[in-house]
């Protein structure tokens, strides 16, 4: 006897396998997705997801920076104000000191004119009997002024000074002035 072998049957073609596969496993309640799709919507999904991210970010990092330049101008302005300020405080300054340094000037000016008004109108030994009697009038006028001025200080100089000696304190006996109400050593109320 021969051996004979038969040949096998011809193998069907891998999209036929595949597609029974799937019918089979779909009647047996499986989900079946290829590979290839399955990562392709995989990475489609990432990169969505990258770019979601990516954009909120941006956004958020947008926020922060425009915030940070909205404070960092409200302190440059804040810094110009106040340095307007001073420049304006030191001008006033300025024109104040020049104002008082006017006033002192001319106060000088002042007595200088007096001082050289009052040389002009004292009597030179130098001068003769008749030039000092042409002008009675103005050394009677000096000698007023003069008169009047000491009794205004001899009154501010008498209503000013404590008088001495009159009040004393009942506790301690230390000699206090007429309008003291309290006894400067010790505290005590004077009556």
């Amino acid at each position: 006897m021969k051996n004979t072998v038969e040949a096998p049957a011809p193998l069907p073609n891998e999209t036929d396998v595949a597609i029974h596969a799937k019918r089979y496993l779909r009647q047996n309640g499986y989900i079946v997705i290829p590979y290839k799709r399955l990562f392709m919507m995989a990475a489609r999904s990432l990169r969505v997801a990258w770019w979601w991210i990516f954009s909120l970010v941006l956004k958020v990092k947008g926020k922060i920076l425009s915030h940070a330049n909205e404070q960092r101008q409200k302190k440059i302005e804040r810094a110009k104000t106040n340095l307007e300020e001073s420049i304006r405080s030191e001008k006033i300054l300025q024109e104040q000191l020049k104002a008082l340094e006017e006033v002192a000037q001319k106060e000088k000016e002042k007595e200088s004119v007096e001082e050289v008004s009052s040389e002009q109108t004292e009597p030179k030994s130098d001068l003769s009997a008749e030039q000092t009697e042409s002008k009675p009038d103005l050394s009677a006028k000096i000698q007023e002024l003069s008169l009047k001025e000491t009794q205004d200080l001899s009154k501010v100089v008498t209503d000013d000074a404590p008088s001495s000696g009159n009040k004393r304190c009942k506790s301690c006996q230390t000699e206090l002035p007429l309008n003291a109400r309290f006894c400067r050593k010790c505290g005590a109320k004077v009556a």
